[in-house]
């Protein structure tokens, strides 16, 4: 009989056991962590004697939050909005031949800073990223 070969010299079938363990036990708390999840999104919240609604998102101090707390709508409401101001500070800019120097820094200050308004708070995913680079990469 052929002694048993393992891929790494380093670990056993005891290591490997550890680690199984380990693995089993970060999913008991995922588990865990959604089924508290679920419960709290059972419970019914009143005020006043009357129950709220459950919506998915709504705008709390001009920001748009969403359930799965997700920064979406958030990021989607800031695109719209510096797509408006650059709209209106292009049309000025053009109609006073300015140079794309100037064009650039004020772009920076007004434009830059509507979009990227409250972004310190943002989860930013990898399909938000590049419609934030497509935006900045299109004007």
């Amino acid at each position: 009989m052929l002694p048993l070969r393992y891929a790494d010299a380093t670990t056993g079938p005891k290591d490997n056991f550890i680690r199984a363990t380990f693995r089993g036990q970060e999913r008991k708390k995922q588990y865990a962590a959604v089924a508290a999840a679920t419960s709290a999104l059972d419970q019914r919240f009143t005020a006043y004697g009357e129950e709220l609604e459950r919506v998915e998102t709504f705008k709390y101090l001009g920001r748009f939050m969403a359930q799965d707390d997700s920064d979406v709508q958030a990021v989607r409401a800031n695109l719209r909005k510096a797509r408006k101001v650059w709209a209106r500070i292009s049309r000025v800019l053009c109609s006073e031949n300015a140079k794309p120097r100037v064009c650039g820094m004020f772009y920076k200050a007004t434009v830059q800073a509507v979009l990227l308004f409250g972004s310190e708070t943002w989860n930013v995913s990898t399909a938000m990223l590049a419609r934030l680079e497509g935006f900045h990469i299109k004007i």
